[in-house]
């Protein structure tokens, strides 16, 4: 075993106080998703597809979600929902919900969502769109 293994397993048995905070990646819904969309809010929990990725949607199609709301952690692990405007435009990847065909869940562990509250600057929500994408298509062509 050399130095650097020791140090890594002498630094995993610590104790820590940390919390962990729910990380958002668009990577981790690249592989569970059927659906990347950029959508707006319709009514609580039905999503109206502005936007597709993936999927078989069209804009305009709403999508029943329940429970979505846009959760934001801080730095000490305490959290808020962010309130959803009609300008508000949301990056989810979907997938379909459990026991329900018409209804989806959000993929990634239920964290896999970004939004932007100006809808004339979605260009990073499609560039996160585009990354999953691509690297869904490659790790299945692989």
């Amino acid at each position: 075993m050399n130095l650097r293994s020791i140090v890594a397993l002498a630094l995993l048995a610590l104790p820590s106080q940390a919390q962990t905070l729910a990380r958002r990646d668009p990577l981790d819904g690249a592989l569970n998703s059927s659906l990347i969309v950029i959508a707006s809010q319709q009514s609580p929990h039905v999503l109206e597809v502005q936007e597709t990725f993936l999927g078989d949607v069209t804009k305009g199609q709403l999508l029943q979600v329940p429970g979505f709301e846009l959760w934001v952690e801080d730095d000490s692990g305490h959290g808020r929902i962010e309130q959803i405007t009609p300008e508000t435009r949301i990056l989810v990847f979907l997938k379909q919900g459990a026991g329900r065909h018409e209804t989806w869940e959000v993929a990634g562990l239920g964290n896999c969502y970004f939004w932007n509250h100006d809808p004339s600057k979605l260009d990073d929500l499609r560039e996160k769109a585009r990354s999953a994408v691509d690297l869904g298509e490659a790790w299945w062509a692989a």
